[in-house]
């Protein structure tokens, strides 16, 4: 794994970590609500792969080494990518989006499908502002789309919990997901779980703009979509339900949805892991 930055046009740093080889297929790995460069998806993949791929993994404003952006947007994101992409010396790419990295995957392919080959969505996120979005969706996800107030309060305690004592909060956390993401998250994992909260939780303004920004209209035309896009999503997500990704496969064009069983939302990622790998390098 290789650690990086670099200076946007706009003076802004980007963060990032790469991993697997140079030589590699890329593909673009968007970190969920909260995150970071560092995440299991990345390290099980590749471990798995045996180096026949090349991951980057930016990391979104105000989360980690990547600078705050403030009143950001979705579509905003596809230019830090496009960036990030020629920095890099990558054309042509494919993407994940994992959680709330799910909507700035789907605007990317939306935004450049001169540059994106194909994208992944994993436990992915729908719009927020349709009817019955926030129905069955978790406690926290109603909380921070709900007040301005509320958001800001949860968020200063979630980071100071991790600032406090990370390996802590990690072996917490951890042990109060569903038994069947227990089993998947292995040993190894767990310094990896660990870094990836601490530097979700550098400062609190990833989260908080990520939340706002979730919670308004996206200003994506899914229907306008050329990128193949393929959804994997648990029927016992208990984050994010079902139905989000049902309404995207939809809407986008030529879109398939694969159906996981047995494992909830930050699980999912793992049990998708080879899969998604498949398709993306087809």
């Amino acid at each position: 794994m290789i650690d990086g930055c670099i200076q946007l046009s706009d003076g802004r740093t980007l963060g990032f970590a790469e991993f697997g080889q140079v030589e590699g297929h890329p593909i673009f790995v968007f970190h969920g609500t909260p995150g970071s460069r560092f995440h299991l998806f990345s390290h099980l993949a590749a471990k798995i792969t045996q180096g026949n791929i090349r991951l980057i993994a930016p990391e979104r404003p105000g989360y980690g080494l990547s600078d705050p952006k403030p009143d950001r947007t979705i579509l905003d994101w596809v230019g830090d990518v496009e960036q990030l992409a020629d920095h890099l010396g990558i054309e042509r790419f494919s993407l994940v989006g994992i959680s709330g990295g799910g909507p700035h995957a789907i605007g990317c392919a939306y935004a450049m499908p001169h540059r994106v080959v194909k994208a992944a969505v994993i436990s992915g996120i729908g719009p927020l502002d349709v009817p019955g979005a926030t129905d069955n969706v978790s406690a926290e996800i109603q909380l921070c789309v709900g007040s301005g107030q509320r958001l800001i309060v949860f968020t200063n305690q979630l980071v100071g919990m991790v600032q406090a004592d990370p390996d802590a909060f990690a072996i917490y956390f951890l042990r109060s997901l569903p038994e069947p993401d227990r089993i998947v998250i292995t040993e190894d994992m767990i310094p990896v779980f660990r870094d990836f909260a601490m530097e979700a939780a550098r400062r609190p303004d990833g989260m908080i703009d990520d939340y706002r920004l979730l919670a308004k209209p996206w200003g994506i035309p899914l229907e306008e979509i050329q990128v193949p896009i393929r959804f994997w999503h648990s029927d016992c997500d208990e984050t994010v339900p079902l139905s989000h990704a049902q309404y995207l496969t939809e809407r986008v064009p030529n879109a398939v949805l694969d159906k996981v069983t047995g494992v909830g939302h930050n699980g999912t990622p793992l049990v998708a892991c080879e899969s998604v790998l498949r398709f993306l390098t087809d």
